[in-house]
């Protein structure tokens, strides 16, 4: 099986002829089965978009969301959605699953969300467009922010740790980890640079990256792929011999195949 990697393709950014550059990149390449990692578009036109993609690429389709994603929208209303549309045009919507992709890999899906825990923490004067456009975040305070993006973060390394169990209950030699927002500083990569202390809170869920470390540490014999984005640029980080974490980069209006994954080899 051959296996793609799309992230951040923000397709409310793409006009029709850059939409059909990706489509024809992923089918040229011969793609059985593609993943994407997040920002496929915003809430309103999500529906749309998977329809596109269903009819447009010759290759199965497992994703998951990314923070634009649910952009116009709530957490509640997307989550709601989501499940129903990505049914009706026959995607994978791999939040919160575990899938044996192959003989060898397991394959974990979680959207995931910066906890707002790294770099200077509550005290970055970052502002997000999501505290704007993403209703649950509207009417906080910069307190409430942090308290808000802490709470999601714990709430996913709870769910990372489920996910892996199950992953773990599986013979499979190799455990491929799909999520949007890197789960350690160090992958929050931004022109060839890990993000600095005032933007790691978010662009990091470190977290989530404190359960990565435990399975694999616990588990040497295992490998452990971490496919995400987010951060919009590209660069690979391994914390352990048996742990990598590949952040794929993006532009807007211009998204892109990042490449293939041949059992984590």
């Amino acid at each position: 099986m051959k296996i793609g990697w799309a992230t951040d393709i923000h397709l409310d950014f793409v006009e029709p002829k850059r939409f059909n550059t990706f489509t024809n990149q992923v089918n040229d390449a011969g793609i059985d089965h593609l993943l994407i990692s997040g920002d496929l578009a915003v809430a309103d036109i999500l529906r749309d978009r998977f329809q596109k993609l269903a009819s447009t690429l010759n290759s199965d389709i497992t994703f998951v969301l990314g923070n634009h994603d649910f952009y116009g929208s709530s957490f509640a209303e997307v989550g709601k959605n989501v499940p129903k549309w990505a049914a009706e045009a026959g995607l994978n919507y791999g939040h919160q699953q575990v899938t044996r992709l192959t003989k060898k890999t397991c394959l974990v899906g979680l959207n995931g969300w910066a906890d707002g825990t790294a770099g200077v923490g509550k005290r970055s004067n970052i502002e997000l467009n999501d505290f704007y456009h993403i209703e649950d975040f509207k009417k906080l305070s910069v307190t409430q922010r942090f308290k808000k993006l802490r709470e999601l973060g714990e709430e996913n390394a709870a769910k990372t740790r489920e996910l892996l169990i199950r992953a773990l209950e599986t013979d499979a030699p190799n455990i491929l980890f799909l999520t949007h927002v890197p789960p350690f500083v160090e992958a929050a990569w931004h022109k060839g640079k890990p993000s600095n202390p005032d933007w790691a809170p978010h662009f990091s869920t470190p977290l989530v990256g404190e359960v990565l470390l435990e399975f694999a540490n616990a588990e040497p014999s295992r490998e452990f792929m971490v496919l995400c984005g987010h951060c919009h640029g590209e660069g690979r980080y391994q914390p352990l011999p048996n742990l990598r974490v590949h952040t794929g980069g993006a532009e807007y209006e211009r998204p892109v195949l990042q490449g293939f994954i041949d059992d984590l080899k």
